[in-house]
Order: C-alpha cells, then sequence, then structure tokens
C-alpha cells in the first residue's frame, strides 16, 4: 500500500525530512483544492496521488545524497524522477489515476512540461491539482543552504506564467485561498515598516492591503512597495 511505501521512504535516511514535508504539504494543499472545488475525485485519491507524486526522487536521491529541488528542478537529471516514480506503480494495485499524476505532474497545458509535452486534454484533473500544490511548495519550502520565497513572492512568480501553464481556474482558486490563508498575518515591508495583511486585493492577491497602526496601505497602487518578509 502507499502508507507501507511512505514508511519505507521515512526509514530511508538519503530521504531527508526536508522532502518528506514537501509530500505532505502539497497532499495537503491538493486536499483541500478537491474540498474547496468539490470536484468528487475523491479524497482518498487525491491525497494519495499527491503523497505519491514525488517517489521517483528517492531513487536519485540514492545516487546523489545533496539533492535540492530547488536547484534540481529544472534539470533533465530530475526530469527522471517521473519516469522512476512511474515504472515503480506500474504494477501496485493502484488507481490509474494516481499512476498518471505521478507521470505528468510536471506537464503544462501549453505543452511546455515534460516528459511527454502532452497538452490540455491530456492532463487529468488530478494531475492539476499536484502540478500547482507542488509548485508553490517547491517554491517555497525550506531547504539547507537554499533559499526560498515568500508565499506573496511565490503567488506572484505562479502568476506571471500560469495562466497558459496551468488549469486557470484551478489557479484562481488556490491563489486567492492561499492569499487568504495569511490575513492578519505581521509584515515587513521592503521601507522596514511592519503592519499586517488586513484585506486582500482580489485583482493582484500577491498586493494585498496591509495596516500599518490607523493607515490602510493598498500595495496594488504602490510601485515601489512590497512585502519582503512574513513575521
Amino acid at each position: 500500500s502507499f502508507y507501507q511505501r511512505l514508511e519505507e521512504l521515512e526509514k530511508d535516511r538519503v530521504f531527508c525530512r526536508h522532502q518528506m514535508n514537501h509530500l505532505l504539504d502539497v497532499a495537503r494543499i491538493a486536499y483541500i483544492l478537491d474540498l474547496k472545488m468539490n470536484l468528487g475525485i475523491g479524497q482518498d485519491l487525491i491525497y494519495t496521488a499527491a503523497l505519491l507524486h514525488d517517489i521517483g526522487v528517492l531513487e536519485i536521491v540514492r545516487e546523489n545524497s545533496t539533492f535540492s529541488y530547488h536547484r534540481e528542478i529544472e534539470t533533465n537529471t530530475y526530469e527522471q524522477h517521473v519516469i522512476n516514480g512511474h515504472n515503480q506503480l506500474k504494477e501496485a494495485d493502484i488507481h490509474p489515476a494516481v499512476r498518471q499524476a505521478v507521470l505528468t505532474h510536471h506537464e503544462r497545458l501549453d505543452g511546455s512540461g515534460y516528459p511527454l509535452k502532452v497538452t490540455d486534454a491530456n492532463i487529468n484533473m488530478t494531475s492539476r491539482i499536484v502540478a500547482i500544490a507542488d509548485v508553490y511548495d517547491t517554491l517555497t519550502m525550506e531547504e539547507p543552504g537554499e533559499q526560498r520565497l515568500m508565499a506573496f513572492e511565490a503567488l506572484r512568480k505562479m502568476e506571471l506564467n500560469g495562466y497558459r501553464r496551468f488549469d486557470a481556474h484551478i489557479l484562481m482558486i488556490f491563489m486567492r485561498h492561499a492569499a487568504e490563508s495569511l490575513l492578519q498575518r505581521s509584515v515587513r515591508l521592503n521601507d522596514g515598516r511592519i503592519g499586517h495583511v488586513a484585506m486582500i486585493n482580489k485583482y493582484c492577491v500577491y498586493q494585498p492591503i496591509i495596516s500599518l497602526g490607523g493607515a490602510f496601505l493598498d500595495l496594488g497602487k504602490q510601485k515601489m512597495l512590497y512585502i519582503e518578509e512574513l513575521l
């Protein structure tokens, strides 16, 4: 079962805590997205697909103990992990949608993904959800010696090319949910001032309205100001 496989991963010394956290975080995000969208995919199915989406990374990590998601994500070596994962699950008694999500969670609707370069109609809904959850968590995850993005900056980066690469409807729902989860968080602006997220700008979720004492600052109208750090 996938639970037994996860136990094996946890026992493998080279599959470090950060990578296990990535699997669990992606599963949590995908699970919430499925609930929010009421797609009827099935909670067990979407959670299983997300938990196993990077199972093929283990083989790469065993050969490279200094593996980093941030440094390897765009390399040819890293691309092999989706094929590794699919092959590992080929004979498993598991839902076909899970195997497809493992294989295609790096495919993109415009054909710019890998390994098959397929487009829109050939990417199932489970893969589309896992893809968005995976990218966000990779951008914001902690890894030794690597610089992660602050949450609002990750959302900005995902929006930049996201609407042609990801499912636009899922991406919009995810970005709104992710931004709303940061309401009331304390932040430091790039000019040093500290405030908290008071309201999400529905036209630009990564530029919220910040409360600064008795004043409010709409970052969507400020070209020179941005959130530098979540506190």
